[in-house]
C-alpha cells in the first residue's frame, strides 16, 4: 500500500504545484514558503512521496491524531506514553493558559475519564531554563483544574483538595538539551519523573513527568526498530517507575509511536509499515492530503508561522540570559574593585602608621 502512496505522490507533484500557482492566495502562501529554503524543500519532497508529513507540527499532529475524529488513537497514544490505559474525555482550550505557546511547537491539553489532566509538547530547539519551564507549565495544569473545580462549587458547597486529580506533563524534544543526556546512560531517552522524599513519608503529589529525548531515541533505537528488532529494553520501559504493571501492548505502542514521529522519509515510513503493521490507517490518512495541495500548504504555512515566533522568542531569551550574564559579571567586576580599593586604603594605612611609628624611632 505504502509503495502504491509513492507512486501516487510522484504522479502528483506536477498537478499539486499547477493547482497551488492557479489560486492567489496559495500562490502568496507558497512565496513566503520559500523564504525558507529547507521547509519548502521539506513540502515539495513531501508531494513528490520523497518525505513524509512532519508530524510533530502541531497543525499536522492534529490533522493525523485528531481530537474529535480519532480519539482513540491519540488515547492509545497517551496510555503507551503514561503507560496506563486511558480514555480521553474532551480537549481542553488552551488560549486562557499562560504558559502554552512559549517555544512549543505542538501543545494539546486533554482531560481523561479519571478527571486527570495530560498535556503533551514538542519542543524543536533546546531552550534555557528547562527546569523552570517544566514547573510552570505543571502548575499551569494544576491551577486550571483547580479553578475549574472551585467554581464548581458555586453554589455554596464547600470545595475539598481531594477531588483534585493527578496532572501529566508530556514534552517530545527533537533536540534536547544538554540537561537531558544521562549520566548513567547516554541511551537512556525516557525520562519519567516523581516527587519524593529522602525519609519514605508516603506523600504521593500529584504532578509527574515524561520527558522523551526524540534524537537519542532516534540515534540509538529507530534503527534497529525499523529492521524488524522490536524486543522492548531496559531503555524503553523502566517498570520501577509505574505503580502497576504496564502492559505488553502498551510497550509496544510506545515503540511504534515513537517511530512513527521521527521518520521522515517515504522509505524508510514502508520499513516501519512492515514492522507495524497497525500504522496502515495513518500512513493512509497521511496519503489522503495529497488531494489537497491547498489544505498541506495551509498547514505548512503555519506550521513555518510557529518555528519563526519560536526562533524570535528563543533568540530574546538568549539575549536576556547574556544581558543578565553582563550584569552579574559587572556587578561581581565592581564588587571586586571596591574589595581591592578597600584593601589599597587599608594597606595604604598601615603604610602611614608604620610610617609614624619609624619617625618615633627615630625621634628616640
Amino acid at each position: 500500500m505504502t509503495e502504491q502512496i509513492n507512486n501516487h505522490q510522484r504522479n502528483y507533484y506536477t498537478d499539486a504545484m499547477r493547482i497551488i500557482e492557479s489560486n492567489e492566495y496559495t500562490r502568496h502562501q507558497y512565496m513566503q514558503l520559500s523564504d525558507n529554503e529547507s521547509w519548502k524543500s521539506r513540502f515539495c519532497d513531501y508531494l513528490r512521496g520523497i518525505k513524509t508529513l512532519p508530524l510533530l507540527y502541531d497543525p499536522f499532529f492534529k490533522a493525523i491524531f485528531n481530537p474529535d475524529t480519532n480519539k482513540d488513537r491519540l488515547a492509545k497514544l497517551i496510555s503507551a506514553i503514561l503507560g496506563q490505559e486511558v480514555t480521553i474525555v474532551e480537549i481542553l482550550p488552551n488560549e486562557d493558559s499562560s504558559m502554552m505557546g512559549t517555544l512549543i511547537i505542538m501543545d494539546i491539553l486533554v482531560r481523561m475519564s479519571d478527571g486527570s489532566l495530560a498535556n503533551i509538547e514538542v519542543q524543536k530547539a533546546p531552550y534555557l531554563f528547562p527546569a523552570e519551564r517544566i514547573s510552570c507549565y505543571s502548575s499551569d495544569l494544576m491551577m486550571r483544574q483547580y479553578n475549574k473545580i472551585k467554581n464548581m462549587y458555586s453554589d455554596g458547597k464547600k470545595f475539598s483538595y481531594k477531588d483534585l486529580h493527578r496532572v501529566h506533563t508530556i514534552i517530545f524534544y527533537e533536540n534536547s538539551s544538554e540537561c537531558l543526556k544521562s549520566s548513567i546512560d547516554e541511551k537512556l531517552y525516557f525520562h519519567v519523573g516523581k516527587t519524593k522524599f529522602n525519609t519514605g513519608i508516603d506523600i504521593e503529589l500529584l504532578q509527574d513527568f515524561h520527558l522523551i529525548s526524540l534524537d537519542t531515541f532516534k540515534e540509538y533505537r529507530y534503527p534497529n526498530i525499523i529492521q524488524g528488532d522490536t524486543a522492548v529494553t531496559g531503555y524503553d520501559c523502566d517498570e520501577s517507575v509505574y505503580k502497576n504493571k504496564i502492559s505488553e501492548e502498551m510497550k509496544k505502542n510506545r515503540l511504534m509511536f515513537l517511530s512513527l514521529f521521527v521518520t521522515d522519509t517515504t522509505d524508510n515510513m514502508s520499513r516501519l509499515l512492515s514492522v507495524y503493521p497497525e500504522l496502515e490507517d495513518i500512513v493512509r490518512d497521511m496519503g489522503q492530503y495529497l488531494s489537497r495541495p491547498g489544505e498541506v500548504l495551509n498547514m505548512f504555512s503555519e506550521s513555518l508561522r510557529i518555528l519563526d515566533k519560536n526562533s524570535m522568542d528563543l533568540l530574546i531569551d538568549e539575549a536576556m540570559e547574556r544581558a543578565e550574564k553582563a550584569e552579574a559579571d559587572l556587578r561581581r567586576a565592581e564588587e571586586e574593585a571596591k574589595r581591592e580599593k578597600a584593601k589599597n586604603e587599608k594597606a595604604q594605612q598601615e603604610i602611614a602608621m608604620l610610617k609614624q611609628e619609624l619617625a618615633k624611632l627615630k625621634q628616640q
